[in-house]
C-alpha cells in the first residue's frame, strides 16, 4: 500500500512542532464542534475526509450523537483506508470538488477542513459545499495559515 496515504494522520501523531500545531487545529475544530453544533441527531458530511482520521476523532472527543456522517475525498486508497476504520454510522464515497456534483444529499453540518487549498476549482468546490448544506446548516471550513519561510515556499 501507497505510505503517502497516511500522511494526513501522521501529521497530527508526530512528535514534532508540526504535530503541535496540527494537535491544536483538532482540538479546535471539537470546541467548535461542541459549541455550534446541537448535540442530538444532527448529519454532517466533510469533504475531504482523507482516511477518516478526523471524523473519527470528532466521533471519539465529542458528545453529539450523530444522526449520519458522511465522508467524502478524491482518493480512493483513503476513502479504503476510512472504510476501513469501521467508525460508526458512517459512510465514506470518492467524491471530485473540482465538478459541481449531486446535489440530493443535505447535512447539519458541512465541514471541509484542510483542503480548500487543495482543490482546483474553488468556486466548484464553494458550490459542493453549500449545495450540500440544510437550509438552516452550519458550514465549517479551516484552512492553513501559513506564514513566513514555510508559507512562502509553499
Amino acid at each position: 500500500m501507497n505510505t503517502n496515504l497516511y500522511k494526513h494522520e501522521v501529521t497530527y501523531t508526530r512528535k514534532n512542532l508540526t504535530s503541535i500545531i496540527h494537535k491544536s487545529r483538532l482540538e479546535t475544530i471539537v470546541k467548535m464542534f461542541e459549541e455550534y453544533i446541537d448535540q442530538d441527531s444532527s448529519s454532517w458530511v466533510d469533504f475531504g475526509c482523507s482516511n477518516g482520521f478526523i471524523i473519527d476523532q470528532i466521533q471519539k472527543r465529542s458528545k453529539i450523537k450523530f444522526s449520519e456522517i458522511k465522508g467524502f475525498d478524491h482518493s480512493k486508497g483513503l476513502i479504503d483506508l476510512a472504510v476501513n476504520k469501521n467508525i460508526p454510522n458512517t459512510n465514506f464515497a470518492l467524491y471530485d470538488m473540482n465538478k459541481v456534483g449531486s446535489s440530493n444529499l443535505k447535512f447539519d453540518i458541512v465541514s471541509c477542513f484542510e483542503t480548500l487549498e487543495h482543490v482546483g476549482n474553488v468556486k466548484n468546490a464553494f458550490r459542493n459545499l453549500f449545495n450540500h448544506l440544510k437550509s438552516n446548516g452550519i458550514l465549517l471550513i479551516t484552512v492553513p495559515n501559513e506564514i513566513g519561510l514555510i508559507g512562502l515556499i509553499k
